[in-house]
């Protein structure tokens, strides 16, 4: 599935400005509408380390109500709890309640990735594990919650560079020294286990959106758009007039009656 994607992809800085505006404020409106109607919705990144998921995240919740979000991170399973429950135990405590939007920097996925990479789990038993994370979307999904899975996609050659880069910035070094950042020598292996993951786990109800993240304004707006057609789709079929953000612009800007 990632061969279809074309790594080339890029915006202007007019044309990001312009998206970037324009989808803003949609999805400030969406997320009130989503919060007045009880919908809650499940937003998941996965990638390659140094793809621009923390990045992505940080530019989608700049448009939201701080208090209608939540953002998560997973890494490697540490604490003895955690060991000791079945590995989706951590997610299900995050799943939104009615009206709520729960991110994840990472998810199930990066678990499953991590335990066929470092053969803790057989392709018999990882098909197994993929299994039960499918069936935890189907009744996520089933439940009523909006699931969006983006996968952010970068070339190795490209994610090899940016690691270099972390490990000389003294602001990101301490990225570099994270043990899941020297995944990026093994990209062939972890290529061949994504390509299976998405294949698999590419439903009609929880499908992947795949998106090219070289060039981060391209990146950022596509998981806007992506994110705000999830929400006005979300809201469409549950016969929720959709907000038009030129109308609220309007209102806000109309003067005080006399």
């Amino acid at each position: 599935m990632l061969e279809t994607l074309d790594l080339g992809s890029k915006l202007s800085k007019e044309r990001y400005k312009k998206e970037v505006e324009r989808l803003g404020a949609e999805l400030t409106l969406l997320q009130r509408a989503v919060y007045e109607n009880r919908v809650p919705v499940l937003i998941l990144f996965e990638g390659w380390d140094g793809s621009g998921k923390g990045d992505s995240i940080g530019r989608l919740v700049d448009h939201m109500d701080p208090r209608g979000f939540r953002v998560h991170t997973t890494r490697p399973r540490r604490s003895e709890e955690e060991t000791l429950r079945p590995f989706l135990w951590r997610f299900w405590l995050r799943t939104p309640a009615a009206g709520e939007i729960h991110i994840l920097d990472r998810s199930w996925y990066f678990t499953l990735t991590m335990k066929r990479l470092e053969g803790e789990l057989d392709r018999r038993d990882w098909q197994l594990a993929v299994d039960e994370a499918k069936a935890f979307e189907r009744q996520l999904v089933d439940d009523g919650v909006v699931l969006l899975k983006f996968w952010l996609h970068i070339g190795r050659k490209e994610q090899k560079r940016r690691m270099k880069e972390w490990a000389k910035d003294p602001y990101q070094e301490w990225r570099a020294d994270q043990p899941e950042a020297a995944t990026y020598r093994h990209y062939d292996e972890i290529l061949d286990i994504t390509e299976d993951t998405l294949a698999l786990t590419n439903t009609g109800r929880a499908p992947w959106v795949l998106v090219a993240a070289e060039d981060a304004a391209y990146r950022r707006v596509r998981v806007l758009e992506e994110t705000v057609r999830a929400l006005r789709q979300a809201l469409r079929e549950r016969g929720v007039p959709i907000p038009d953000p030129q109308a609220a612009a309007s209102e806000e800007e109309a003067p005080p009656p006399h």
